[in-house]
C-alpha cells in the first residue's frame, strides 16, 4: 500500500475516489466546483478556511482505497463566538475509506495525528469547515459507521450530533408573507427577513451552493410570535422565493436534542435522512 499526496493540479483520481462515498449530505459536484471546494475553499463571508491543507490517499496499485484531508484553520471563534484570526484549530476535514480497507484508513488517520502531535485538541468533521460544494456541512453521516469506529479507537469523542433533513420544493401556496433578501455574500450565502404588512416576523439564512439546491443554515420567528403558526407560513414563503430562484431542493439540519425543531421540519415537508456527527480528541486521550 502506498500513501500519496495530492495537490490542486493533480487530483482527478482523487475526485473519482471521493464520488464513490455517497451520503445525503455529500452532493454531486462538477470536477471544477469540487476542486475549488477541496483545495481553495472559503466560508460564507469569503474568508479562506485553512492556512494549510494536506490531502493524502492510500493506494493499492491502481485502486484508491481512501483519503484524508487535514490542516489548521485560518481562523476560529473567540470566547464571544466572534470570528478571530488569532484562533486556529487542527481539523481532520475528511476521512473516507472503503469498508474492506480499514488498515488504509488507519494509516491515513495516523498520518494526520502525527501532523497534529502536541495539540491540546484535534477536531474531526468540524461542520463549519466542511466543503462548500456540500453546503459546508462537514459532519460525518451515520452510514460511515466504519469511519466512526476507527475514530473511536483513537480516542475521539462525539462533539456534536445533528439530524439531517432534505426536502423537494413542489407546489407552494401563496403566503401572506414577503421575503426580503439581502445581497448575497462572497461565499454565496443570502439572508432574508420575513415581513407581513411591513412588520418583521422572522428571518433566515441560506447557502446557495448549487443551481438547484439550497441549504437552510438558519430559520427563526420573532419570539413574541412563536406558537402562532408563523413558522409554517414563513417556510412556505421561503420555499416560494427559492423556487423563483430556480431552487428545487432545500436541505437543513438541527441538533439531535432539539426535538421541537425536528417536529417543525417534519411537519413542514422535510424528510429525516439520518444523523451526522463531529468529533474531538483531547490531549492525553
Amino acid at each position: 500500500m502506498m500513501i500519496r499526496k495530492y495537490r490542486l493540479e493533480d487530483c482527478e483520481a482523487l475526485y473519482r475516489c471521493q464520488t464513490k462515498f455517497l451520503a445525503p449530505n455529500l452532493y454531486p459536484a462538477s470536477f471544477e466546483a469540487w476542486r475549488t471546494s477541496m483545495f481553495q475553499d472559503t466560508d460564507g463571508a469569503g474568508r479562506e478556511l485553512f492556512r494549510d491543507l494536506r490531502t493524502l490517499a492510500a493506494c493499492d496499485g491502481d485502486r484508491m482505497l481512501g483519503y484524508v484531508q487535514f490542516g489548521r484553520t485560518a481562523f476560529g471563534f473567540d470566547g464571544g463566538g466572534r470570528v478571530s484570526d488569532q484562533v486556529s484549530y487542527p481539523v481532520i476535514r475528511s476521512l473516507y475509506f472503503d469498508r474492506d480497507a480499514v488498515s488504509a484508513g488507519d494509516r491515513l488517520l495516523r498520518r494526520a495525528l502525527e501532523a497534529f502531535r502536541g495539540a491540546e485538541r484535534i477536531y474531526a468533521f468540524y461542520q463549519y469547515f466542511g466543503m462548500s460544494c456540500n453546503g459546508r456541512h462537514g459532519k460525518l453521516f451515520d452510514s460511515f459507521d466504519h469511519v466512526e469506529r476507527l475514530l473511536d479507537g483513537y480516542g475521539f469523542l462525539t462533539d456534536e450530533k445533528n439530524v439531517f433533513y432534505s426536502s423537494q420544493i413542489g407546489e407552494v401556496p401563496e403566503p401572506d408573507v414577503q421575503v426580503v433578501w439581502e445581497a448575497p455574500t462572497p461565499g454565496n450565502q443570502q439572508s432574508a427577513e420575513f415581513r407581513c404588512r411591513g412588520r418583521r416576523v422572522g428571518d433566515c439564512e441560506v447557502h446557495l451552493f448549487r443551481p438547484d439546491t439550497a441549504y437552510l443554515r438558519w430559520f427563526g420567528i420573532e419570539e413574541p410570535l412563536r406558537g402562532q403558526g408563523w413558522g409554517g407560513t414563513c417556510m412556505n414563503a421561503l420555499r416560494l422565493a427559492l423556487k423563483e430562484k430556480g431552487i428545487r431542493n432545500l436541505d437543513t439540519d438541527t441538533a439531535f436534542l432539539n426535538t421541537g425543531a425536528q417536529r417543525f421540519y417534519e411537519k413542514n415537508g422535510f424528510t429525516r435522512m439520518g444523523t451526522t456527527r463531529s468529533f474531538r480528541k483531547d490531549a492525553g486521550v
